[in-house]
């Protein structure tokens, strides 16, 4: 018999012992973790001429193999740094190799190929303030006074304050992870596709002052304790910086944020807006889909007393970040409330809860689609219009099965030069490919042909009246379907064939079909 512990050592006290391992905290006045600034920085120079979309093209590499090309092409952009750098290194006093050179050197790459525009960004008195955005609100004072520390030491090397000793051998090596997967640059790509394709007049605003602070708040996701333990695993030995590095590439962090950003812009109505609206509506979404904390839940215990089943006056408290109720519920840290907007911001990001279990009031009027394509109706409701609105919530303009299989036939297209954007590539590629007797809908709506599909799941049990009442809702939702248009064709063709032949099937779709789809692009 297992028993839960009433007072396990991880809870709440345990874990705000355990602090982020990616702060910024600093001794007397030294900074003392400028390298994991460094990840943060939006640098210009690894994220415009490193763009994996164009140097690796559609050739299929191993790790090993970009992390050498691009090692060997970060080496030449050192060339005229590492040269300007000689004469101080020789008065430098640092034995040895000088590890300032993993930060420093994204700044002094910067400094060379985007002198203006790198200067004019640190010039900024709030500068601090803006690279962190919201997330030091509400933190102590000295959190914050350790961050503005690093900002400043930041500034002071563009400056030229302080000579750097020898760079050490694996510097290409290490900017190359950088530029694959530091947050900043990640954040700076991702924003730069979006804006080009979206706005023709990008007006003076520096797209660094978006990136930075989105860079910062994905300090929020690496510093939980979950994600430290999966991220360390048994590489301890590791600065934990570089092991964030090295999970981010292999889960391919900048296409994460490239498909994430393309779905934003649209749900969120940006097209259009002016620049700064643009670029902070994303950067204020996402954000906050990384900032939802966990949740208590808790469940009732039952103890059985011979024939009689006896509530515990105690439940079960657990702690939760992978699943969510779409409501208001509790936050572990405060008394705060996870509020609905949240919950669905946080469900519609590539990031956790990974499962959100909502009531009936969650079934209309709602979006799900952008990360979902699976539905568990643990009831089934009584009329198959309900069961539509259901089903509706995840099968929408874009959605997540519908951009897998696009990915899948078209990825080829994503680093067409004609667009910023890879998935605007992808999508336009499969419009122009759009099969005969396709229209407008296709490949907004409806699906091109491919792995991923709409899943529906009803835990019914056997010989249960779910059973019979599953086949009657499905039976209806045809009909009902027929009405209103088919879009999930499959449902028609297996309620047909499993009463008419192919000859009687023909002969009812000419007789029943009613035309009713938007008219073609030739037809306009």
């Amino acid at each position: 018999m297992l028993e839960h512990h009433r007072q396990p050592k991880w809870d709440s006290e345990e874990r705000m012992k355990l602090r982020g391992l990616l702060k910024f905290s600093a001794k007397g006045d030294r900074p003392t973790s400028m390298t994991a600034l460094g990840v943060l920085y939006p640098c210009r120079t690894l994220a415009s001429q490193l763009d994996p979309r164009y140097l690796l093209g559609q050739a299929s590499r191993s790790k090993a193999e970009v992390l050498k090309l691009y090692s060997d092409t970060i080496g030449e952009l050192l060339k005229p740094v590492l040269e300007k750098h000689r004469e101080e290194q020789a008065a430098s006093t640092t034995e040895g190799t000088d590890d300032r050179w993993y930060w420093a050197a994204p700044l002094f790459l910067d400094l060379h190929f985007y002198s203006e525009q790198t200067l004019g960004w640190l010039a900024n008195d709030r500068l601090a303030e803006i690279w962190s955005g919201d997330a030091l609100d509400g933190e102590e004072a000295d959190v914050a006074e350790g961050w503005s520390k690093h900002v400043e030491l930041f500034k002071q090397t563009a400056k030229g304050i302080g000579a750097l000793g020898k760079a050490p051998d694996d510097l290409s090596l290490m900017l190359a992870e950088m530029a694959l997967a530091a947050p900043g640059i990640v954040a700076l790509r991702c924003l730069q596709r979006v804006i080009d394709q979206a706005i023709s007049a990008k007006g003076q605003t520096d797209i660094a002052d978006y990136a930075a602070p989105l860079g910062h708040s994905m300090l929020t996701l690496f510093n939980l304790p979950e994600v430290m333990s999966l991220i360390r695993g048994k590489r301890d030995e590791l600065p934990y910086w570089r092991n964030v590095l090295s999970y981010s590439i292999d889960g391919n962090i900048q296409s994460t944020f490239d498909e994430y950003v393309h779905t934003l812009v649209e749900s969120l109505g940006l097209p259009g807006k002016p620049v700064d609206e643009f670029l902070a509506g994303l950067v204020q979404e996402i954000a906050s889909a990384l900032s939802l904390r966990t949740t208590n839940l808790q469940a009732d215990v039952f103890d059985c007393e011979g024939r009689k089943l006896r509530k515990e006056d105690e439940p079960l408290r657990m702690r939760n970040r992978f699943a969510l109720a779409f409501g208001q519920t509790k936050k572990s840290e405060d008394e705060d409330k996870t509020r609905p907007a949240q919950a669905r911001s946080a469900f519609n990001s590539p990031f956790w809860p990974f499962v959100l279990v909502s009531t009936s009031v969650g079934q209309e009027g709602l979006d799900f689609h952008p990360y979902c394509h699976a539905i568990v109706h643990w009831n089934l409701p009584s009329n198959p219009v309900d069961l539509e609105q259901r089903e509706g919530r995840i099968h929408r303009y874009k959605g997540h099965a519908l951009r897998k299989n696009i990915a899948q036939q078209f990825r080829g297209h994503a680093t067409d030069s004609n667009f910023s954007d890879p998935w605007s590539a992808m999508f336009e590629e499969a419009r122009k490919s759009r099969p005969d007797g396709q229209n407008d809908l296709y490949p907004f709506w409806i699906s091109p042909d491919g792995d991923a599909k709409i899943e529906r799941y009803v835990p019914r049990l056997p010989h249960s009246r779910e059973v019979l009442q599953q086949i009657h809702l499905q039976r209806s939702l045809v009909l009902y379907r027929m009405v209103f248009g088919q879009h999930r064709q499959e449902d028609l063709i297996t309620y047909l064939r499993q009463r008419f032949s192919d000859e009687q099937i023909a002969e009812l779709v000419e007789v029943c079909r009613i035309d009713l789809s938007p008219p073609r692009g030739a037809e306009l």
